[in-house]
């Protein structure tokens, strides 16, 4: 028998950070009612808490909540939801105030000032608080049924923490202080960074272990929302390897779940990952709930990625819930029946360009004092920002990760300022561009060592052909073609260079170069207020003789190289000239008619020997839209036998020619689900 996880896609969890100083709070809480509430949503595994991100447990420990007197309602819940057949995850919350307050030798430090806050957070590097961890940890898997552990709030978050217990450590293992000063370059610094994300796994490795002890059956789920936050949360391809899948609670519109899911189905050890998202408008908003229609989007986003869904409610303070949310994602859930039915997480995306990041390369980069640091993390937007170009052009894309370079078989892997590369990397890069594939790498990428220190020249100039000079002094930049011959420019006026926000690398090329573009630069930063040639905006000026865009065959492949920062305009010009270099004279692998904000993702299920055709309005635009008559073409050498829209429970005609599979949609409202069975 499978683990659980392989065929459950429709799951519930239950905030319950509810405190203690209340004698109200959870006074009408009846676990029969929560289980028969959860279970007629229609899930089939629900997300129990045991303890809250205040540190207070639902069963019997030192800082049980003060409100349950004598009551062990993990245990309730747990053997009423038996009787549903539901089955039952365990929910276990690091963060923890009533520790941090009892014990402030544990208390996570850093030099920011911040205002105070409502819950707690203990070193994940304290003896003391791992031993406590390990403890209660341990019981749970002796005492309960269940199986799995999901623990929520692992990571260091948005801390560069330096208590005693990281100053010791660091010490003992490297010879060094924790530096003052955040730098990439900096060798102190990479130690230290390296450090927490060792330390990140020791905690990791001790839960693990702790579950295995009594439950070496159970899966043990680590949080894993703060990877968009960058490699300064501690997250690491070690810590995400020690996950059983990858899952995470995430907000926004749909076109950020299509980045998450792909970058996530990539980067899991197995699938399918969990996709969560609450009920709630957001999380502040306890009463205020999603419409129907927000709620279904986001279902269909987790159906059109293979992912199970989690939907996130919140306990009242009295211990009940809003039955009628229940009832709305039980209409949900039957509304998405059939899709669910026909999910196959391990079918492989087909994608024409894949954007390749590599968790040491997940970074916000900014030079500035260790107690002045801020986490911006705007890593995701910048990934959507890519991706919508790619969806309203219709070019098929992929998020890949390091662990699977050598298997991408898109035609193009783009790389977007990856600061860090190892040599694997970089030999299997340029393996795949002598095969026939194409590179694009923008900016800095492969100038920094993940030891510190940065690289003399970029680690793969023998393959781009380029080589680092530096970089400008302006917050902006300019792409202008070397001239008419070049074809990759939509609407290209000689006299108006392609605008690019940001600062733009210098450098030199090799004679067996082709530059199809120069920089052009402006005389001010957006910053200086005396010398500007415009007061609202700093227009190009100086035309330089420094590449923009160059241009290098190697073996059968290209590698291209971009000095600034193309794929995070959000201008047509921009846009078009980054889709027209990926796709440049090369074949869609999947054709689509259809409006720009519809997004076609199609999976090759070789288990069940069939396509899974999606096509879900992942835009913003095009909210309540239908697209009509959207033609889809797909190349593939199988014999195709039949086409039915699972959505809709048709069967649909289909046509073979030149070796592609085309079919018809005559109408998407929102979402279809297609299976072309070969």
């Amino acid at each position: 028998m499978g683990k659980w996880y392989k065929s459950s896609f429709f799951r519930n969890l239950v905030d319950m950070h509810i405190p203690d100083s209340n004698e109200k709070y959870l006074s009408l809480y009846n676990s029969e009612e929560y289980a028969r509430t959860v279970a007629s949503s229609g899930v089939d595994t629900a997300i129990l808490y045991t303890s809250n991100c205040l540190g207070l447990t639902f069963f019997d420990e030192e800082q049980k909540h003060g409100c349950i007197g004598d009551r062990d309602i993990v245990a309730e819940r747990i053997e009423a939801l038996k009787k549903y057949g539901v089955n039952v995850v365990l929910y276990y919350n690091i963060w923890n105030r009533e520790a941090a307050v009892r014990h402030p030798e544990w208390q996570l430090v850093n030099g920011i000032s911040r205002p105070k806050e409502r819950f707690r957070r203990c070193c994940i590097n304290n003896e003391g608080f791992r031993s406590y961890v390990k403890r209660q940890v341990e019981t749970l898997a002796e005492k309960y049924d269940f199986v799995g552990l999901w623990i929520d709030m692992i990571d260091w978050f948005d801390t560069f923490c330096v208590c005693q217990s990281c100053q010791r450590k660091l010490r003992a293992e490297e010879g060094i202080d924790i530096p003052q000063t955040v730098d990439y370059t900096d060798k102190s610094f990479a130690k230290y960074r390296l450090a927490r994300e060792r330390w990140l796994v020791e905690l990791m490795d001790i839960i693990r272990d702790a579950v295995a002890k009594h439950k070496p059956e159970a899966t043990v789920t680590f949080q894993n929302a703060a990877w968009g936050r960058g490699i300064e949360a501690g997250i690491s391809e070690a810590s995400v390897a020690k996950t059983e899948f990858l899952a995470g609670d995430f907000y926004g519109l749909p076109l950020i779940y299509s980045v998450i899911c792909k970058f996530l189905n990539n980067a899991t050890k197995n699938r399918p990952i969990e996709f969560m998202t609450s009920v709630c408008a957001d999380l502040s908003s306890h009463t205020a709930s999603k419409t129907d229609r927000e709620l279904l989007r986001s279902v269909q986003g987790s159906l059109a990625h293979n992912t199970a869904f989690t939907f996130i409610d919140a306990i009242d303070p009295v211990g009940t819930v809003n039955k009628s949310r229940y009832d709305r994602m039980k209409r949900i859930a039957d509304m998405t029946e059939r899709e669910r039915k026909n999910l196959a997480p391990d079918s492989r995306l087909i994608s024409d360009v894949t954007y390749y990041v590599n968790h040491s390369s997940l970074i916000d980069y900014q030079k500035c004092p260790l107690d002045a640091h801020v986490m911006r993390g705007n890593l995701k937007a910048k990934m959507s920002c890519f991706a919508e170009a790619m969806i309203e052009r219709h070019i098929s894309y992929d998020v890949n990760v390091h662990k699977n370079l050598s298997d991408i078989d898109s035609q193009v892997i783009f790389l977007s300022d990856v600061r860090f590369l190892e040599e694997d990397e970089v030999s299997t890069l340029t393996e795949f561009v002598k095969r026939g594939g194409t590179v694009i790498a923008t900016q800095m990428t492969g100038t920094l060592n993940r030891l510190g220190g940065e690289v003399e020249d970029f680690a793969i100039s023998d393959l781009l052909g380029v080589h680092y000079q530096g970089n400008t002094e302006f917050d902006s930049s300019y792409i202008r073609r070397r001239d008419s011959s070049v074809t990759e420019f939509v609407s290209y006026d000689e006299g108006y260079p392609v605008a690019v926000s940001g600062s733009a690398t210098l450098v030199r090329a090799d004679e067996d170069v082709d530059i199809l573009a120069y920089l052009t630069l402006p005389i001010s930063s957006s910053t200086d207020t005396e010398m500007f040639s415009s007061a609202i905006s700093d227009p190009p000026i100086t035309n330089t003789e420094y590449p923009a865009i160059t241009r290098r065959r190697v073996g059968k492949g290209t590698a291209v190289y971009v000095a600034a920062s193309l794929d995070e305009c959000r201008h047509f010009e921009g846009r078009s000239l980054l889709s027209e270099l990926i796709m440049s004279k090369r074949e869609k692998t999947v054709s689509v008619s259809a409006p720009e904000w519809l997004e076609v993702t199609v999976y090759n299920d070789t288990a069940n020997t069939r396509y899974i055709v999606n096509c879900l309005n992942t835009m913003s635009g095009g909210y309540e839209a239908e697209a009509r008559d959207v033609k889809i073409s797909v190349k593939t050498d199988k014999q195709i036998k039949s086409v039915i829209n699972i959505t809709d429970n048709r069967q649909l005609p289909f046509s073979i020619s030149d070796g592609s599979v085309s079919i018809n949609l005559p109408c998407v409202n929102g979402y279809a689900m297609t299976e072309i069975k070969y």
